[in-house]
């Protein structure tokens, strides 16, 4: 199936520039990972939602020019009537200076080039469904703008012991929700069980949470960048154990949890070189837990090991 048959009821119409009706004249500006994204056209309970899940990040305006985020209306009948089975799933369209999407209810798009500028159109009036739509599309939106500041978004489990990060990845399935839910139980702080951006700060590998919903909900806790400790690949077993395992083995892992970018042929070289810079210092291990716990004797053991070599 070609690109946004699925979603749109003309998909030949794709709109080719940033334009059409405004749904609002309000505007907020968030800021992530050192990228700051200015958010316009919204009506008061658009604003509300975007808050509801990026309020942590919501920042006075600046006086230089973000990135500009237009939301505009478009007619409901541009749209394939479902059923679609996930809500949150769209098609992506990787071009040379663009990124296109569509999907339940929306379309979008996001020009890297001359000027980056981001652009919604959606039909609803429904205040979950728009913040639905906008988390998607934002996410896109950050890992282009991440990629080009030498940083990535990465599906991950992040949790925070002693002042520094863990990071665990791996496919679903893998367990993140489980090691993030075990973590919480033991009482360490979790910054997310779904995504988290991995950048570097004086040559240190830091990982700063993404405020968006996984399993486990929003999770409290100011978005900041905390130094990585170590990155591990999740094993579920019958036992807790952890050991070392060379970083090119998770290199090729960590670039299959890098969404959206790692998909686009016109970045994958990009990608590739930079995941190594990222993490060319930190530990990397395969760690093995039980589902009912455990394993932070052994993580934390590996860890100071590794601090002490």
């Amino acid at each position: 199936m070609a690109f946004a048959e699925a979603y749109l009821t003309y998909p030949d119409l794709f709109p080719a520039r940033h334009a059409g009706e405004p749904w609002g004249e309000l505007s907020l500006e968030l800021a992530f990972a050192s990228e700051r994204f200015r958010i316009e056209q919204l009506t008061a309970d658009q604003a509300a939602a975007i808050r509801e899940i990026f309020g942590e990040i919501e920042v006075t305006p600046s006086s230089h020019t973000p990135l500009r985020f237009r939301v505009y209306r478009s007619d409901p009948r541009d749209f394939v009537a479902g059923p679609w089975q996930w809500a949150y799933t769209f098609d992506l369209d990787h071009q040379a200076d663009s990124v296109r999407l569509a999907g339940r209810g929306f379309l979008a798009r996001f020009d890297r080039w001359p000027t980056p500028t981001a652009s919604l159109w959606t039909a609803t009036d429904d205040h979950g469904e728009f913040r639905g739509q906008f988390a998607n599309v934002f996410r896109v939106v950050a890992a282009y703008r991440l990629l080009a500041a030498d940083a990535v978004l990465v599906h991950s489990a992040a949790f925070l012991d002693a002042g520094r990060v863990v990071m665990c990845i791996g496919h679903s399935g893998d367990g993140k929700t489980t090691i993030a839910s075990l973590a919480r139980e033991a009482g360490l702080d979790i910054l997310s069980d779904d995504i988290n951006a991995l950048s570097q700060l004086d040559d240190v590998a830091m990982v700063e949470k993404l405020p968006a919903a996984g399993d486990l909900g929003l999770l409290p806790g100011q978005p900041r960048p905390r130094p990585l400790a170590a990155l591990c690949r999740l094993i579920k077993g019958d036992h807790n154990s952890i050991a070392p395992i060379p970083r090119s083995t998770l290199l090729g892992l960590l670039v299959t949890c890098t969404p959206f970018v790692n998909a686009d042929p016109h970045h994958n070289q990009r990608l590739l070189d930079l995941l190594p810079h990222l993490v060319r210092d930190v530990p990397t291990f395969a760690l093995t837990f039980r589902r009912d716990g455990g394993f932070l004797p052994v993580l934390r053991a590996a860890i100071a090991q590794t601090d002490r070599s």
